[in-house]
């Protein structure tokens, strides 16, 4: 495959240095010709999730093992001859207006998620990827784990039957910093983090008839700030929802995913855990085949995926698909869709047009 020539604007997403890494580390897929950073000052920078000190240590350790790394203004960026795509990892705000500049431009996107507040500027971005013909990929960040997708293969092949329910977690335990920047989104944990529970849901069941959102403030260290988030999808099979906390002790390892049909369950938890530095996922698949009819103690059986790089598979799908190797699984009107549910989980209206 030729390799595509790519350059990153921003860095202030939470990850942003994980996604450039994976850029830089596929130098056999990627050539790439240049950072835009996000921030002119440190000021700047702390408007990010990851603190300034950070960024900079993230950067330096870049530089040192991967060698100079090339700054330029946006314009050179957009303008940069042969550039063909742009990671955008940007602060989340800013995602949208930075991906419709290079959509302007005829660039294929790969974005970080869920891509601002503002409902219409997400569809302009889409319709304009759409009439231009542009790959458009999203970094919501279980869309290339091996676990979901064997699930999501099984869920093809009818293997789990009719699905009936979805259960999905995504906590963590966030420090005071973390949760107050948490206020800068009406949504709160469910913009910053529920989104990725979101798309796991809608991708398996769709949209719902109604959605019944609760996020609210634990109130912990006197932060008000949305850092608990919930939702409730109702189907016509029963609920389905969704809880992501950034108060919750442990709650990395009780990251889960939870599906049942009426042929069986699966249950992947933890979704991502570390193991001697690389990362892994364990899945635990209990059916009716391999069970009999006796589905009481059904315990399942288990079964651990990695090591995995959870950037590497996103931007190596994200080559293929403009060198027209490989389909886009989440196409544009799906993105759309999955955009709107996103807001109306978080409480955000959509403009009048």
């Amino acid at each position: 495959m030729e390799r595509i020539k790519i350059a990153q604007i921003g860095l202030l997403h939470a990850h942003g240095l994980e996604n450039f890494r994976s850029i830089l580390a596929q130098s056999d897929v990627f050539e790439f010709v240049g950072l835009c950073p996000d921030f002119q000052n440190d000021t700047e920078m702390d408007k990010g999730q990851v603190p300034a000190k950070e960024v900079r240590a993230g950067l330096a350790a870049l530089e040192k093992e991967f060698g100079p790394i090339p700054i330029r203004t946006l314009p050179e960026v957009l303008t940069y001859p042969g550039l063909e795509a742009v990671a955008i990892e940007s602060y989340e705000g800013d995602l949208t207006n930075y991906a419709l500049m290079a959509a302007e431009r005829g660039l294929h996107i790969f974005m970080d998620k869920p891509g601002g507040e503002s409902v219409s500027d997400f569809e302009r971005l889409v319709t304009l990827a759409k009439q231009k013909n542009l790959v458009l990929n999203f970094g919501y960040m279980y869309r290339k784990n091996p676990a979901v997708l064997a699930l999501f293969d099984m869920i093809k092949r009818g293997e789990l039957g009719t699905i009936l329910s979805v259960e999905a977690q995504m906590n963590c335990d966030h420090n005071d910093r973390s949760r107050t920047w948490l206020g800068n989104f009406q949504g709160g944990m469910t913009y910053f983090l529920g989104c990725h529970l979101i798309d796991l849901i809608f991708h398996i069941q769709g949209r719902p008839i109604r959605v019944i959102p609760m996020n609210a403030s634990t109130g912990v260290s006197g932060i008000l700030s949305k850092d608990c988030g919930f939702a409730v999808f109702q189907y016509q099979t029963g609920p389905s929802f969704f809880k992501t906390s950034a108060a919750e002790f442990g709650g990395f390892m009780r990251r889960q995913l939870v599906v049942t049909g009426t042929k069986g369950s699966v249950e992947i938890k933890p979704l991502e855990y570390y193991q001697d530095g690389k990362m892994y996922t364990d899945m635990r698949v209990a059916t009716r085949k391999d069970h009999g009819t006796d589905g009481w103690c059904a315990y399942g059986i288990k079964q651990t995926f990695g090591p995995f790089e959870r950037y590497d598979g996103m931007l190596l799908s994200f080559a293929k698909q403009i060198r027209g190797l490989e389909q886009n699984d989440y196409p544009y009107d799906y993105e759309m869709a999955l955009f709107r549910l996103i807001a109306a989980c978080c409480g955000i209206k959509e403009e009048k047009k």
